[in-house]
């Protein structure tokens, strides 16, 4: 049985792929939603981006506040269909990650307050799982978990932040 299978998917919840890390940039595959749209990435905000796109046009988990620009204008659903193919967010099932991946992270996301996500992410190679309370610190527990091979890394950051 696969460890993948402990893990339904959610439309709020993103699965990470992650086969490329160097200098603390992470790329990959990112998938997420129950028709498992999926992307490759190059860094770590486009799929912040795109999965924040993608939970707006589910309105789940709702936002606590409005997103603010500069131009006060607000993305209509066309504009985040549009985003999201630009970014190449395709529906496609990912079975299995490639074989090359170097980790892979479950993050679901339950709550959107203060303009960021507070949920839990799950490194599935050291099957250990961790709150964050911003996107931010999202991208800390995960460049810790590629920083260290074992857990210890994961843990500490998760503590002092």
């Amino acid at each position: 049985m696969s460890y993948y299978r402990q893990f339904p998917y959610k439309n709020n919840q993103l699965r990470i792929y992650i086969n490329n890390y160097k200098d603390k940039m992470l790329q990959g595959i990112a998938s997420f939603g129950i028709d498992k749209k999926s992307m490759v990435f190059q860094n770590i905000i486009s799929v912040i981006l795109a999965f924040d796109s993608f939970i707006d046009s589910q309105n789940f988990p709702q936002a606590s506040t409005e997103r603010r620009t500069f131009n006060n204008h607000k993305l209509s659903k066309k504009e985040v269909l549009s985003m999201e193919k630009n970014n190449e967010v395709k529906s496609n099932h990912i079975g299995k990650p490639p074989i090359d991946d170097k980790a892979v992270f479950i993050v679901e996301v339950d709550y959107r307050q203060n303009a960021t996500w507070q949920g839990s992410v799950v490194w599935v190679e050291a099957n250990e799982k961790k709150q964050f309370r911003s996107a931010l610190e999202l991208i800390m527990l995960m460049t810790s978990a590629l920083d260290s091979p074992s857990t210890e890394s994961f843990t500490k950051v998760a503590k002092e932040i």
